[in-house]
């Protein structure tokens, strides 16, 4: 007998057991009733069916949460295995609910509406907007720094002669394209050559150059080197034994563990910048925070690993220092995030807590409605067409925050139009959270979003006191957006030491990115200074900003999370 044929069986003998279980319960209920009746003890068997009916609402109930609750699961897990991770609702999904919800209002404007004439000619129907679809922008301009070959195409000289005249027809104007090509990076050897100098006399000690320091000093790698590994690993997501195995197609042997190696002394040099960077989110007035997981080797523990987790602080939209801690305790972004005096903007996460108690704490806390929404839609998607109403409305603030975008507004702009369009909003949103106060199940979807909703709900109106403070903290999960992709490729941190090293590294690529600044530029200059021997007291000229200005990169347009226009 096949394995999948006596599981089979086994659930068949259960089945069977459960319907003689019920058979016999039935049974005895019966005769029950019959005695009851029998006796003619009515009072009695009135409180016996009352009891039966209760039982069966009870149990009627329990299996319709239960069922709500598996199908919640189900999507996640069919989501996570075959959909994408973007919580985009359907919006015929989204439409119906709303509709459901929306038909006695519709059915009364109907009824107060006059009656239409037969006879009165139709209005003439809009004219159709012409598609976009299949219309080209163009082809982008390519950047004006790559450099340029030349390639020019002569025609022969027997085909310039005219064929009316015969004379030479003369250059009339040049007609220039432009392609792309790629080639295969490279590696050099540089050498380093000191020349020593001695006298003839033999009685003077020879005299020669000192080398230069570096990061790893009598080491095999350039700063370009260094800076390339890192960028690989760290920002492209290349595993470092995938590393190894390209440069060896070059004839260059470089085992795992060595690279290893020039993580560390690049961690260490670049460690000093890494604690300016995380001075200047401190000081920040709007602090997003963030953490993701990260399996950490562990030989003391069951499965040789565990879980550490990564935390993202991005300082006004322009400067992320990542942390790295070994469990998810609270004391963790109380220990990384003490001093921050602004606003706070987090998820539901209650070791932040503390930082915004009035106490000891100083920091505003700041709702998240990506996460309040994620509730909402988790409820829609379950069934529940009362969770479209709140998912309508923060559709709404999100758009309220795409016009201000559109128009180009700063702070004090956007500050205005939320006094004009959001404030409203909030309300309707606190109208219908009161309204529905109490009536799911807490363990239910809407339950639950309600409860998060009701948790959060101080937190969520504080982004009205200030145009700098964002509807959500999107920047600090696109921040984290890398490491979860990179992950999937190097899978884990050796060590908590790793952890560490991945938080350091990461701040400054991150941090480079923020400003628009080429991570690989950026890193092979800071290693090539600081190994050098930089002075610490000129650390700041090595800062994203300055580095960025004296370079006069502009740093892009800043990001804000927005929601598809269709949801």
């Amino acid at each position: 007998m096949t394995p999948l044929a006596s599981l089979g069986d086994m659930c068949q003998i259960a089945l069977m057991d459960v319907d003689v279980e019920r058979e016999v319960a039935s049974a005895q209920f019966r005769g029950l009733l019959e005695e009851l009746i029998q006796a003619g003890d009515q009072e009695r068997l009135l409180e016996t069916v009352s009891k039966l009916f209760d039982d069966v609402h009870k149990v009627a109930d329990e299996s319709a949460r239960e069922i709500a609750r598996l199908r919640v699961r189900v999507l996640q897990l069919t989501q996570r295995a075959f959909g994408k991770s973007s919580e985009k609702i359907d919006p015929n999904q989204l439409r119906l609910a709303l509709e459901q919800l929306r038909a006695d209002e519709f059915a009364r404007q109907d009824a107060a509406k006059p009656a239409v004439d037969p006879d009165a000619p139709a209005s003439s129907p809009p004219k159709a907007k012409k598609s976009l679809k299949g219309r080209h922008p163009g082809r982008a301009p390519l950047p004006e720094h790559l450099p340029r070959e030349e390639r020019r195409h002569t025609t022969p000289e027997a085909e310039r002669r005219c064929e009316c005249c015969g004379e030479a027809k003369l250059m009339i104007r040049e007609e220039m394209s432009e392609r792309l090509d790629y080639r295969p990076a490279s590696l050099i050897v540089v050498k380093d050559v000191t020349e020593v100098y001695g006298c003839t006399c033999g009685e003077s000690k020879p005299v020669t150059t000192e080398m230069p320091s570096r990061v790893i000093d009598g080491g095999v790698p350039e700063p370009g080197l260094l800076a390339h590994v890192v960028v690989s690993k760290y920002c492209d997501h290349l595993p470092l034994n995938r590393q190894s195995k390209i440069l060896q197609r070059e004839g260059v042997t470089i085992p795992p563990n060595t690279l290893m190696g020039w993580i560390k002394a690049c961690a260490w040099t670049l460690r000093p910048l890494w604690k300016l960077i995380d001075e200047r989110v401190l000081r920040s007035w709007v602090i997003q925070s963030d953490d993701t997981g990260l399996l950490v080797l562990d030989k003391q523990k069951k499965g040789g690993s565990r879980r550490g987790r990564l935390w993202a602080n991005v300082g006004d939209a322009r400067f992320v220092a990542y942390h790295y801690s070994p469990d998810w305790r609270h004391e963790h972004p109380v220990r990384f995030l003490a001093g921050c005096a602004g606003f706070l903007q987090t998820d539901g996460y209650k070791g932040y807590e503390a930082l915004c108690d009035g106490k000891g704490g100083l920091a505003i806390r700041a709702g998240c409605f990506m996460h309040a929404r994620r509730y909402f839609v988790k409820a829609l998607q379950a069934g529940e067409p009362e969770a479209a109403r709140p998912v309508e409305i923060i559709r709404a603030l999100y758009a309220v925050e795409r016009a201000s975008k559109d128009a180009g507004e700063d702070a004090d702009g956007r500050y205005v139009r939320r006094q004009e369009h959001s404030v409203q909003l909030l309300e309707e949103l606190g109208d219908w959270r009161l309204e529905h106060a109490g009536r799911y199940p807490p363990k239910s979807p809407m339950g639950k979003a309600l409860t998060y909703l009701h948790g959060q709900w101080e937190s969520l109106g504080v982004f009205l006191a200030d145009g700098r403070i964002e509807l959500d903290n999107g920047g600090a999960e696109r921040a984290l957006r890398g490491i979860a992709v990179g992950r999937r490729n190097w899978l884990f941190a050796g060590s908590d030491a790793g952890g560490e090293r991945a938080a350091i590294l990461y701040s400054i690529i991150e941090s480079a990115k923020l400003h628009g600044i080429e991570p690989f530029a950026y890193l092979r200059d800071l290693l090539e200074k600081l190994g050098a021997g930089w002075p610490m007291r000129r650390l700041e000229e090595l800062m994203p900003d300055r580095w960025a200005a004296e370079r006069s990169i502009a740093p892009p347009e800043l990001r804000v999370t927005q929601l598809s226009s269709t949801v």
